[in-house]
């Protein structure tokens, strides 16, 4: 069990004293002080029932953590100490896979000139929402700084046609918090993308450029902002994963390093002219620059790339009228991916044209794209939730009850996509709750 849970442990208690090593220097403070009255027992109380005061509500997310992880099972104990939940035990060959992130350990092992301090620890989860859940925040990976542990979702690894990126991605998170961990994502997230090489099989600077010309050419001062880029985070990973390939390609791997290694939220900008000698500013007017020279080498599928997410920039801007004709003249001219056909639905949906949202909605369920497999979920409670704005409360319940059967998914705004299928299985949706839905969303930009 403590090969399971002690990565989550470690990674937990460095993370608290990231961001809350002030609280228990003050703790430990008033733990002296109060030992000063009472004697040396009263420093040992006093520590104690602070720090349970403040970790109160990380030690009952171990607690349950833990009860869940007793579960799994241990499929591969050296070089890569490998654990799988039951309800995926016979999903793959797990030992093939292990040996596969032991390679791909080496090989960053190498490349970055050290190794991990612990043994390396890999959970299997079944499912992007179980983990997400878990950390709070819509997750297909997650990495375990200092604890050495990778939690990896088995829905997303079977839905790419390169899981090594999601490995590399998270193995990368591990070496890189051994040489600095101070923030800002930017960073952090911009290194870890970079690294894991190419994301659908294409590299980081096709998918900056898909974002720069789709409307989302976000100054990177702007990104250096934690909260802002989380919440561009389908934007900003990708610009921050091309800016630091450009800058290992235009300054060294070496110097690189020693940048990461100074840089923090506080000192960015400062510690990124005193290694490269030049302004953030300038590096990221040069480095745009660059990107459009590369233009011509990812035509004609570029352009395919940007007029589908100039539909996502739309609807994320509410400008759902725009997003329904564009969509209508791309499904004419034989646009067909998924993403297209679901921002269309929805911008029906928003707008009023329930019957056509429907229409298209009921187009995907007849679709088996394996990237849209883990929000099939998602597909039959708007489903559901169309009918009864329709008034077909039959067809609704059907779909919902569809939706219980599939697995679960979970975000950062309505949480457990079941639990709220649950409460329409009792009662219909209501125009009402889509307004409400709306402004919710409203009030969270």
């Amino acid at each position: 069990m403590w090969a399971r849970l002690s990565p989550l442990l470690i990674f937990t208690l460095w993370e608290v004293w990231q961001r809350r090593g002030k609280v228990f220097v003050t703790a430990l403070i008033l733990s002296v002080a109060i030992g000063w009255l009472l004697g040396w027992w009263g420093i040992v109380f006093a520590l104690l029932f602070l720090s349970a005061f403040y970790l109160s509500v990380k030690i009952i997310w171990l607690f349950r953590v833990a009860l869940r992880l007793r579960q799994f099972h241990k499929t591969a104990d050296e070089p890569v100490k490998f654990f799988v939940a039951p309800e995926i035990l016979d999903a793959a060959d797990w030992s093939k896979f292990a040996v596969k992130v032991a390679s791909l350990q080496s090989e960053l092992t190498q490349q970055f000139g050290l190794s991990l301090k612990r043994p390396l620890t890999v959970l299997v989860f079944p499912t992007m929402s179980e983990i997400s859940q878990l950390f709070q925040t819509e997750a297909s990976g997650f990495a375990l700084p200092k604890g050495n542990g990778v939690l990896l979702a088995w829905d997303a690894l079977k839905g790419s046609h390169l899981p090594d990126e999601y490995v590399r991605h998270e193995l990368a998170h591990l070496f890189s918090a051994e040489i600095g961990s101070g923030g800002p994502d930017f960073k952090v997230e911009g290194f870890a993308n970079w690294f894991q090489g190419s994301s659908d099989g294409k590299p980081a600077d096709f998918h900056a450029l898909v974002q720069i010309l789709s409307g989302r050419d976000l100054p990177l001062l702007t990104l250096l902002h934690d909260a802002y880029f989380q919440a561009q985070k389908y934007a900003s990973y990708p610009l921050a994963g091309s800016f630091t390939g450009y800058l290992v390609k235009q300054f060294g791997w070496e110097t690189y390093l020693r940048f990461y290694a100074d840089a923090n939220a506080k000192n960015f900008e400062r510690a990124f002219e005193r290694h490269f000698g030049v302004t953030l500013m300038a590096a990221e007017q040069a480095w745009k620059r660059y990107l459009m020279e590369r233009r011509q080498d990812f035509e004609p599928e570029l352009s395919q790339w940007v007029k589908r997410e100039r539909l996502t920039v739309a609807y994320d801007q509410w400008q759902f009228w725009l997003c329904i004709e564009e969509a209508e003249v791309l499904l004419q001219a034989g646009e067909d991916h998924w993403r297209t056909i679901w921002i269309a639905a929805a911008s029906h949906a928003i707008v009023g044209n329930y019957q056509r949202a429907l229409e298209l909605m009921l187009h995907l369920t007849e679709r088996d794209d394996e990237d849209m497999r883990p929000y099939k979920v998602i597909l039959w409670h708007q489903l559901g939730k169309l009918y009864d704005l329709l008034g077909q409360r039959d067809s609704a319940i059907a779909a919902y009850q569809k939706a219980l059967e599939l697995p679960d998914w979970w975000d950062e705004i309505d949480g457990s996509t079941q639990s709220q299928v649950r409460q329409y299985l009792k009662r219909p949706f209501t125009e009402k709750e889509l307004h409400d839905r709306m402004r919710r969303r409203l009030t969270r930009r």
